[in-house]
């Protein structure tokens, strides 16, 4: 099974110039799958989300690849870089249907599949293909409006509601810190189960812990880097004060060591507005969601 015989990689798919991690196996070796998404047409404040992919490439490669409590080399896990998904700007369903196609191809050959955004709607293309039991997303906001702007249904501020209506699968946000009350109040009515960034410092990691202990296999985690604070993560589409350290996020992050992944993604790096740290946040991020999801894979 080489690359070009999952037809939607040979349709949808271009190669980068760099790769993640410097890999260097192909489709039919790897265990996991990783795939860029340059597209930020629905951001709504800073601009430029679609160039991470390329530069979270470029900075993978200049950071130590070793898990010291798991044991494990980045290099050895077998991670295959495809390339980046080829995108139609300004036209959000295509595109979002093209990448359920391939996330559908990856996953249905027994593969893990990691998404480098660009924008969150790419959450919403990605559980359509991969069709997790549960969803966990880490992000300040709880991107839950019927519309934004007025009279889109769908962009980065909507994806989540649409995701609530459409797929079975549970939900739980994780660190939210920044949203409008009509969010909130619609978010209860449905009974969308969210965490608020106050309640993860105030009840700590074994509570929230339980709190998620119900949700079932196999898993979709989605990290906003925005869940970081600024100071931590400046680079990001929509920055919000407050927020968590980067060790705090792993250290949520790791609850899952357990569990099945299915697949995962990191969205809104802004490489424009980046002093370089973000950069390398995400690639940390992106390395230990690697590790986790192939912890427990045959």
């Amino acid at each position: 099974m080489g690359v070009h015989q999952l037809k939607s990689l040979e349709t949808y798919v271009t190669r980068a110039p760099y790769r993640f991690f410097e890999s260097e196996r192909n489709v039919e070796e790897a265990r996991l799958v990783l795939l860029g998404f340059p597209y930020d047409s629905t951001s709504s404040f800073r601009v430029g989300s679609r160039y991470a992919p390329l530069q979270l490439r470029i900075y993978s490669s200049a950071i130590e690849g070793y898990n010291w409590e798991l044991d494990m080399e980045i290099s050895d896990v077998g991670i295959a870089d495809v390339g980046d998904l080829i995108v139609t700007h300004g036209d959000i369903e295509v595109t979002l249907k093209r990448l359920a196609e391939v996330v559908k191809d990856i996953t249905s050959k027994g593969k893990k599949v990691g998404i480098i955004g660009g924008e969150h709607t790419l959450t919403l293309g990605s559980i359509r293909g991969c069709a997790p039991k549960s969803l966990v997303v880490f992000d300040a906001h709880l991107d839950f409006r019927d519309e934004y702007p007025y009279g889109q249904k769908l962009s980065h501020a909507t994806w989540l509601r649409r995701s609530f209506e459409e797929s079975s699968c549970s939900i739980a946000v994780i660190g939210v810190r920044a949203t409008s009350k009509e969010e909130v109040n619609k978010a209860k009515e449905l009974g969308l189960t969210f965490i608020t960034f106050n309640q993860c410092r105030e009840q700590g990691l074994k509570a929230i812990s339980d709190s998620l202990s119900t949700l079932s296999d196999p898993l979709y985690v989605s990290v906003d880097i925005d869940v970081l604070d600024p100071a931590y993560a400046p680079g990001v589409s929509n920055p919000e004060p407050l927020g968590f350290t980067l060790y705090e996020l792993l250290e949520y992050i790791k609850l899952f060591k357990d569990r099945e992944i299915i697949g995962f993604d990191i969205v809104e790096v802004c490489p424009p507005h980046d002093n370089g740290s973000t950069c390398v946040s995400a690639c940390k991020i992106l390395m230990e969601l690697s590790f986790l999801s192939l912890a427990n894979a045959p």
